[in-house]
């Protein structure tokens, strides 16, 4: 809402978020087999306006099709780390990323990765 009443440059911009060194919105597809592991990371990601970012993961258990616990190495920082588990047919996992600017107002950006766990 700043962009409406000052000018551009001086609006709060949200972060750009990038996982394993991929721009942009569409979702990260990534495959792995049963018991491989993941690494996800936010290297790459900035913010517009020089704000200091925070990177929180978390699993989107909902929207994926894998119905057992999957636990991440690190739920903050640039990185984060998940063994894909042992499945009887193909099943998808989604894990978010939350970017997080400490501008004024603080926004932030998400950004998908749905991992395909083949057995």
């Amino acid at each position: 809402m700043d962009w409406c009443v000052k000018p551009r440059e001086q609006a709060n911009h949200r972060p750009v978020a990038v996982v394993n060194h991929r721009p942009g919105s569409a979702f990260l597809r990534l495959n792995a087999r049963a018991g491989s592991g993941i690494e996800l990371s936010a290297a790459g990601s900035s913010d517009p306006d020089g704000d200091a970012l925070a990177c929180e993961w978390f699993v989107y258990g909902e929207a994926g099709t894998y119905r057992g616990q999957v636990s991440l190495s690190a739920t903050n920082g640039l990185t984060t780390r998940l063994t894909a588990p042992g499945v009887a047919k193909p099943e998808t996992i989604h894990i978010i990323l939350r970017l997080n600017d400490d501008g004024q107002p603080a926004l932030c950006s998400y950004r998908r990765s749905i991992i395909t766990v083949v057995p």
